[in-house]
């Protein structure tokens, strides 16, 4: 891979901020729409390719009038706060992000799981803000990308970057299945006894 100079983000990807949850109107009519918040929770839920809970009844959400522009699946979302990215699932697609949160939008010379890759695993956003809790969205747009591979390449990666976080989230998993399994066996015997 060639080097190349760094490029500052705000040339390759659009910066769409969430709303701050001060300015929406809750209304109490029950034909408002309701829209839930997506979390922290949520991003890395995402990021695994996990599924949530189903009841949204634990979920915050609000009703409002007001013209909201919900996050949708395929979405690229940033925490200002985490400083993680995950792409928008199925599940969560509709949900509205808060001022904590951007979307973030590449253009076509960069893929967008390969931005999710650079956000979230090279260090590029540490060096860049050194230490602040919260990431403001102007040093976001100022963050320098650099040695951007050709998009058949980001897209090998993305993929594979994707998956693996999968495949992660499904050991874990398995390790939970295997002890509840063994500490019910352990219940079993003394119950035997």
């Amino acid at each position: 891979m060639r080097k190349t100079e760094p490029i500052e983000m705000q040339k390759l990807v659009s910066i769409k901020a969430g709303v701050a949850q001060h300015r929406i109107n809750v209304s109490r009519d029950d034909k408002a729409p309701t829209y839930y918040y997506y979390t922290a929770d949520d991003i890395l839920t995402d990021l695994a390719g996990a599924e949530s809970d189903p009841d949204l009844s634990k979920v915050t959400q609000v009703r409002t009038m007001d013209d909201m522009e919900p996050i949708k699946e395929g979405d690229l979302v940033f925490s200002l706060i985490t400083r993680k990215a995950a792409i928008v699932s199925e599940q969560h697609s509709g949900f509205l992000i808060t001022q904590n949160f951007v979307t973030l939008i590449p253009d076509e010379s960069i893929d967008k799981k390969y931005l999710l890759f650079l956000l979230n695993e090279t260090g590029v956003l540490e060096k860049h803000v050194l230490g602040a809790k919260k990431i403001a969205i102007s040093q976001l747009m100022t963050l320098p990308l650099s040695g951007l591979p050709d998009i058949r390449k980001q897209r090998e990666i993305g993929d594979i970057y994707l998956k693996q976080k999968h495949l992660t989230y499904l050991r874990s998993q398995i390790l939970v299945l295997r002890e509840q399994y063994v500490l019910e066996k352990l219940r079993q015997k003394i119950d035997k006894e």
